[in-house]
């Protein structure tokens, strides 16, 4: 099912323009007003799609990390990796991403709303691995255990890593973070 081309220069004008806001002020500092004039859209448009500024959050940190997955998929065209590797080129993606927008995380990390926001990108996170172990699963791939849970866990673990890694960053790089990350994948694999 394709989407409407309308709709998706909608959204992409609305992640563009949340994304230049959201470097110069808080999350709660953004009114729906202030984002669509941004965004050169109706608030009726927004509200057409989004029921809110956190929904729209949502929607955002999908569109983050599809992009990141549409990488991955350009990488394994040939051969599928496994999930170790899917896992890490994903942790890698939000790391790289992070990193480009210091200024962003700042203000999400300072935002009087933090836990929500923190609440949204873990669920979001824990939506696509979810969605990646279903895949698995369909192509026969057997998982240590049930999917709904481990994509708990590990959406939990990745969370706090990266929240580790944010608040320590002037201790520990990004390149250490990601082989810390990829000593995990390797020794629960190994189990």
């Amino acid at each position: 099912m394709k989407t409407d081309l309308r709709i998706i220069k909608t959204h992409k004008a609305l992640c563009e323009s949340f994304a230049a806001l959201i470097e110069k002020k808080k999350f709660e500092e953004i009114t729906v007003n202030e984002l669509c004039d941004h965004a050169m859209i109706r608030r009726a448009t927004f509200y057409k799609h989004f029921a809110d500024k956190y929904e729209f959050f949502a929607f955002f940190v999908q569109q983050i990390q599809e992009s990141i997955i549409k990488q991955y998929s350009g990488t394994q065209a040939n051969s599928p990796g496994s999930s170790s590797e899917y896992y890490l080129f994903v942790f890698h993606g939000a790391i790289r991403f992070l990193s480009g927008h210091i200024q962003l995380v700042n203000n999400i990390l300072h935002s009087s709303v933090f836990s929500t926001l923190l609440d949204i990108l873990s669920l979001e996170i824990q939506r696509n691995i979810l969605l990646h172990l279903t895949d698995e699963s369909e192509n026969k791939i057997c998982q240590p255990a049930d999917a709904h849970v481990l994509s708990a866990f590990l959406a939990g673990g990745i969370i706090q890593l990266l929240r580790y890694w944010l608040t320590n960053s002037d201790t520990v790089s990004a390149e250490k973070i990601c082989s810390e990350f990829e000593k995990i994948l390797s020794s629960a694999s190994a189990s």
